[in-house]
């Protein structure tokens, strides 16, 4: 993926437009992360961040791995739950399995004593549901590390520490 490598493309990306030709719209666009694409557009627009923290603070998570820690970032997912939908696609979400109250965030990574990690992120003054806490209690209770945080830094933290975890280690889990 490319990444912003100086400020001026950064720059450069933002005054880009889409061509008119959809054809070759790939070969006219520079393969750019995701994440990358998610923040520069906030850095246009940083009124897309009111209502949408989490979303963001998420983003931000991704990013940070996916530039400086890929071998972590290849493990690491997100659970789309959460988020206003119709009546008919919240329903088609649960017929096709999705759970109430699991976690934003999943890392695939067997460390210490874990099988993985399951992570709920909150925007700063969110607090977790009663559903979230009840699954992160089951998701302990079958051998994961299961937690809840508030800020995307707190997270990133929470998983580096996590990666470095020897075998039959365990990390602290207090009961929130």
């Amino acid at each position: 993926m490319l990444r912003f490598d100086s400020e001026d493309a950064f720059n450069s990306f933002l005054g880009q437009r889409k061509p008119k030709n959809r054809r070759n719209v790939k070969a006219k666009q520079p393969n750019v992360s995701p994440h990358a694409r998610a923040l520069a557009a906030l850095a246009k627009k940083p009124e897309l961040r009111k209502g949408n923290i989490e979303h963001y603070e998420q983003v931000q998570l991704f990013d940070f791995f996916e530039r400086y820690h890929p071998e972590i970032y290849e493990l690491l997912s997100a659970y789309p739950a959460g988020g206003m939908r119709s009546k008919k696609t919240a329903f088609a979400m649960q017929a096709e399995g999705q759970k109430k109250g699991y976690p934003d965030i999943i890392l695939d990574m067997a460390k210490g004593t874990y099988h993985g990690a399951r992570f709920e992120l909150k925007a700063k003054g969110g607090r977790a549901s009663e559903a979230q806490l009840e699954r992160r209690d089951i998701l302990r209770k079958q051998g994961y590390y299961s937690d809840i945080f508030i800020g995307w830094e707190s997270l990133k933290d929470a998983i580096l520490l996590y990666s470095k975890l020897a075998d039959g280690a365990e990390l602290d889990l207090e009961k929130k």
